[in-house]
């Protein structure tokens, strides 16, 4: 137990907000991560709906070279009440300011297992507008095959969503 204590002693030096990366990735596989998830869609003159997915680093952990959706994990320093603290990283950060004319619009909660742990993941859309800066844009019915495994069913469901309104 004397481990225990030594570790709690040791956590109490951390500030809330980002936490050193090997921690994260302890930390995820042993209690359930809030993510917010934002998957970008456009409808195209011909009609098809496409997506911009992002490459993860080749020496990520859980998902060397696959592609993404933008997301991010809900911080203990984030703002309570609202989730404009996620949105403003992935929008900006992830995105690099993409030119957003709707959204974000909520679309589904996921309780999901995915290879770093359990998560609790609110999907929302947003519709964008122009030629992306940063990832690839794909059709939504031609999703890569090195697509992160949980991904094509929430942005399909994000879609059917877009569609219908």
């Amino acid at each position: 137990m004397s481990e225990i204590k030594t570790a709690v002693e040791i956590l109490k030096k951390l500030e809330p907000g980002v936490l050193p990366f090997e921690l994260f990735h302890q930390f995820a596989r042993l209690y359930v991560s809030a993510i917010i998830d934002v998957v970008p869609l456009k409808k195209q003159e011909d009609g098809k709906i496409t997506t911009i997915l992002l490459e993860r680093d080749k020496n990520d952990p859980h998902w060397p070279g696959m592609v993404h959706t933008p997301g991010t994990v809900v911080r203990a320093s984030d703002k309570a009440g609202n989730f404009s603290n996620a949105f403003t990283r992935v929008l900006k950060d992830e995105l690099c300011d993409l030119e957003i004319v709707c959204g974000p619009e909520f679309v589904a909660y996921e309780f999901r297992q995915v290879r770093r742990g359990s998560e609790l993941a609110l999907v929302f859309f947003v519709e964008y507008r122009g030629v992306p800066i940063v990832g690839k844009e794909v059709a939504i019915n031609n999703l890569p095959e090195n697509i992160v495994e949980n991904q094509p069913e929430f942005i399909k469901k994000a879609a059917n969503v877009f569609n219908n309104i």
